[in-house]
């Protein structure tokens, strides 16, 4: 049985992945960093990770998005020159089934780079190493040792709010870093994303202990 630690910070993105995981293990840095890792404690998790694990079905809005996004980038190859023509064509007909094959190439290789560039910035920004991280994508849920929540971006937060409303316990302090999703945006957005984490973490969580009395 996993032992529930009061006191503890968790950090929350869409899918548990390339924001809030190095976002964990950068706040359990900084706890011991400042000798308070027996006082305090981080986890992460995802808004959506239910819905992603269940393979639920976008909307073709929602696909033409990401795909749009993947057309963009020359530099991962994701579809052949024959691939685009077919891809053209299975928009025009609003062929959701093609459409949802060639969605899941461009999300393939974004979540590909995503691994990637997690590794490397972990590594470059002293957080840590793929060793870290936790190996596994948690949803969010109500966890009463819980004291603050993050959400990266508004939309996570607005989730957040949702699962707690009605809830007998709430974390003291449930906010967002306005971060976005840089999923498939590329290297330059995810470095500058990581940047802002590393900034923002250790006043984060000295303003949070102060303002509480929790040392």
């Amino acid at each position: 049985m996993t032992e529930v630690i009061q006191n503890t910070f968790e950090w929350t993105c869409t899918g548990n992945s390339g924001r809030s995981e190095p976002s964990r293990i950068a706040s359990l840095n900084d706890f011991k960093a400042k000798g308070l890792q027996n006082l305090f404690f981080a986890i992460s998790s995802g808004t959506k990770v239910n819905q992603i694990m269940s393979g639920f079905a976008p909307s073709m809005d929602y696909m033409k998005e990401t795909i749009d996004q993947a057309l963009k980038r020359d530099d991962l190859h994701i579809y052949t020159p024959l691939q685009k023509e077919d891809l053209a064509a299975a928009i025009v007909s609003n062929n959701s089934g093609q459409v949802a094959a060639f969605y899941s190439l461009a999300v393939k290789a974004f979540v590909n780079e995503e691994h990637a560039l997690r590794d490397e910035m972990l590594v470059r920004f002293g957080i840590g190493t793929h060793e870290d991280l936790k190996g596994v994508q948690e949803q969010t849920i109500v966890r009463p040792e819980v004291i603050a929540i993050v959400g990266m971006a508004q939309e996570n937060l607005d989730v957040i709010e949702k699962i707690y409303d009605g809830a007998e316990t709430k974390p003291k302090v449930m906010t967002t870093f306005n971060i976005e999703n840089t999923f498939g945006k590329g290297r330059q957005a995810y470095e500058n994303c990581i940047a802002q984490l590393v900034e923002k973490i250790p006043k984060f969580q000295d303003t949070v202990i102060e303002q509480y009395g929790l040392q």
